[in-house]
């Protein structure tokens, strides 16, 4: 389950049709029934203009549901979708490689409780899975890393591909 976003203005702009209380909500009553919790979101959803609001947002939600595993991915634009259009039509600017860095830096700095990571979408620039917290410093080593050595980062394009 998930809302893609913890940001209500991103959930609305894609129609989710969702609030932030809802998925928490809807969280606590699968964990209530005895339902491992998995959340998934999409690193760059908020584009270039609401990147820093997507992630410390999505990160807060996310520390209030203490989901047994999360699955975050990297945004990808799928052919004939509305999102396409908006890209194409420049009403929405996709974010930058170092933004979506960025933000996974964030939400590993920011997270505050256990969970399995599965940050290894094939989108996504670093792929890592394990335990958390307990792998914190490894997966922070490796964002830092391609922070600072991946030349694509410096881009001012994202790199992903549909699936």
């Amino acid at each position: 389950m998930w809302a893609e976003s913890g940001d209500p203005v991103i959930l609305e702009k894609i129609k989710k049709r969702m609030t932030p209380s809802q998925a928490i909500e809807g969280a606590a009553m699968a964990k209530e029934a005895g339902i491992e919790v998995l959340q998934s979101f999409i690193f760059g959803l908020g584009g270039r203009y609401r990147s820093k609001e997507h992630i410390v947002a999505t990160t807060k939600i996310l520390n209030e549901m203490q989901p047994e595993q999360i699955a975050p991915m990297a945004l990808a634009i799928q052919p004939g979708t509305e999102l396409e259009r908006e890209v194409q039509a420049g009403e929405f600017v996709l974010p930058t490689q170092m933004q979506l860095l960025e933000e996974e830096k964030y939400l590993l700095e920011n997270m505050n409780f256990n969970t399995v990571y599965w940050g290894d979408h094939g989108n996504n620039m670093i792929q890592m899975r394990g335990m958390f917290p307990d792998n914190k410093a490894f997966f922070l080593k490796h964002v830092n890393e391609a922070i600072v050595n991946n030349p694509s980062a410096k881009e001012n394009i994202i790199q992903t591909f549909s699936w």
